[in-house]
Order: C-alpha cells, then structure tokens, then sequence
C-alpha cells in the first residue's frame, strides 16, 4: 500500500505553508505562517484553530491547517486511521475497520464536532463533487482522503456510542454486547416505526407515561425503553432518544440531563433523560444512522484518493453491509440494512 507522507500535521503543515501561492502581503503572511507553523510542532492546535477560525477571509492553505487541527485536537491522528484502513484490509472483513478504529481510544470528548468541522473547511476546499472525478492534483487528491478518513472515524465514534464494538464484533471469541442488541432494536423501531410495547428480535421495547419531549437544543423526542432478553439481568434496561421528525433516527448521547441539556454524569430526578450531544437543532445531523450511513453511502468513495489499488477492498465495508436485511443489494446501505448488519455480528 502506497502511504502518503501526512502521518504528522506539522509535516504536512510545512509542506502547504512552503508551497502556499502568495498574497500581496507576503511579509506579513509569511510571519502569521511561521508562527502557526511553531505552535504546530509544538502541538498547539487550540491557538491555531483560535488564529484561523477568527480569521476573515481564509485562503485554502489557512482552511487545510484549519481543519488538520480540528482532525489532532479530535485525537486522531491521520497516521492512526491509516494505518486502521491499512489493517483492516490485510482481513477483507467490513468488522476489522471498526474494530481498529475502536482500539485507538485516545478521542476527545467533543471528537464529533471536531470532525465535523474538518470535514467542512476540507470540502469547502475541494467539493465532494471534485473529488468524485479524475485527474486531481496530489494536494487535492490528499484533502479528500482527510475529508474521507474524518468521516470514518465519525462513523466509528456513532458506532461505539451504540454499544462494545470490539467486543460484539469480534466473530472469533463467540461474546456479544447486550447494549449493542438493545441499540440494534432501537434502530429497528426508528426505521421500521415500531410501537413502543411490541417485542422483537430478543428485546422488550417499553414506552413511558409521558408525551414526546422537546429539547433545548429545540428537536423533539420519544423516549423509550428497551431490555435485552439476552442479558443475565432481566430488569436492566437502556433509555433512548428517537427524534419525532421523517426519517426518525436514534439521537446519539451522552450522560444523563434535563430538557434544558443541563448535564450530569449519573441519572437522578433533576436528570432523567439520556443527554443529546446535539446542542442546537440548526447544526448538522448528529444521530447514529446519519453519521454512520453517510460515510457508508459517500466517505468510503473518497477514500481511493489515498490509493486506486485499495479502492476496491475499502467499498467491500460498504458492501458486506448492503443488502444484510435480506433485500438486492443497490449500492447504498439503508437503516435497516445497518441494523441487520450490526444484529448479524453481535451473536
């Protein structure tokens, strides 16, 4: 596999400061340059993304910095995701990516909005568009790759909020993750509009006494309960949130609030709902399928930008996955064909 040299932000840095196509203040960029360059050395990401995110206009050079910092300070490092893909290829199974990326645990709390906002200064650059055609120059062809390897790592983060992926995916020690069972479900009522009462597929769907709850963050709920059949203890359960909008989706979260996102750690009284990560309704779709479908359905297209060779063995992922749920596979993966796959893994 032919590995391009951005395993370092501040190599890759350098290079685009180096090679960066002037202004008529080239005294003065060329100081803002260096010192952007130092304070990637020394791993500062935060002042850079403070300097440049504040900054009006940004040129193209300054957005790629930008959004190699979002990708460190996310605490993935590019040579990390690489070597994932790289990984996981050697085993020609959809499972591997996701259990490699899982492994890399060192991602910061706000890992998603990070990368989400790479991901956006990467495609203002070069539009997703562009990147689905030939004759790409090599800095073009390495931006998509790092829109494609965020998305991935998004994918992965959406993923493990569900349930134990290295554990339920690991087809050779025989465990399973009753959290990812009852993630499964919850996909399955949110795709499938299940009610809330019904059993399926080894789980009991409970629904609460309360009408739909609307967020601070201004997007409206369904709580529901569910309970794994499978799970030793009979009373745990797990809480979601499924947004009321068409398509409904399992809203990703994090520790225990109020309506009023007020968040705590543990559930209590003045706590009582899983916490959306999502703050504000007007920001991107935070949800598991969202996440996971789009690098699934898109991301894994750009990824060949890194090398044409492994094109074919990354699209596989996308492939395993189409048509889980028994259904001709199309060449984009659905909901309920996700869920199919996850359930298959997690036996």
């Amino acid at each position: 596999m032919r590995v391009f040299r951005f395993d370092h932000v501040a190599i890759i840095a350098s290079l685009i400061i180096m090679g960066g196509c002037g202004s008529s203040n080239e005294s003065d960029e060329g100081e803002e340059a260096l010192e952007i360059q130092q304070w990637l050395d020394n791993k500062d990401f935060d002042k850079v993304i403070e300097r440049l995110e504040n900054k009006t206009p940004l040129n193209d050079d300054q957005r790629v910095l930008l959004g190699l910092s979002y990708t460190a300070k996310a605490g993935y490092g590019l040579s990390d995701m690489i070597k994932a893909i790289a990984d996981s290829e050697k085993n020609q199974k959809s499972s591997d990516l996701y259990i490699k990326l899982a492994e890399l645990n060192n991602k910061n709390k706000d890992a998603l909005v990070l990368l989400g906002k790479a991901k956006k200064v990467y495609t203002e650059v070069v539009s997703k568009e562009r990147c689905s055609q030939e004759n790409k120059s090599h800095l073009e062809e390495q931006i998509c790759a790092y829109n494609a390897i965020s998305g991935v790592a998004r994918s992965s983060i959406a993923l493990q909020n569900l349930g134990d992926v290295k554990v339920a995916f690991d087809e050779d020690d025989g465990k399973t993750d009753d959290n990812l069972t009852r993630s499964v479900c919850a996909l399955k009522i949110a795709a499938l509009s299940y009610a809330a009462g019904q059993q399926t597929d080894g789980c009991v769907i409970g629904k609460y006494n309360e009408d739909n709850l609307t967020f601070k963050n201004e997007i409206t709920y369904e709580r529901i309960k569910i309970s794994s059949k499978n799970t030793s203890d009979s009373n745990q359960t797990r809480d979601y949130l499924i947004r009321t909008t068409t398509p409904r989706n399992v809203e990703l979260t994090d520790g225990y609030c109020d309506t009023n996102q007020q968040k705590a750690i543990i559930q209590d009284e003045s706590h009582p709902y899983p916490c959306p990560i999502q703050q504000k309704e007007s920001e991107e779709n935070l949800t598991a399928e969202s996440l996971i479908l789009e690098t699934l359905n898109t991301d894994l297209d750009l990824i060949g930008s890194l090398d044409a060779s492994i094109q074919d063995n990354v699209t596989k992922y996308r492939d395993d996955i189409d048509g889980a749920d028994g259904t001709p596979k199309d060449g984009k993966v659905t909901s309920v064909e996700l869920a199919a796959y996850i359930e298959s893994k997690n036996k």
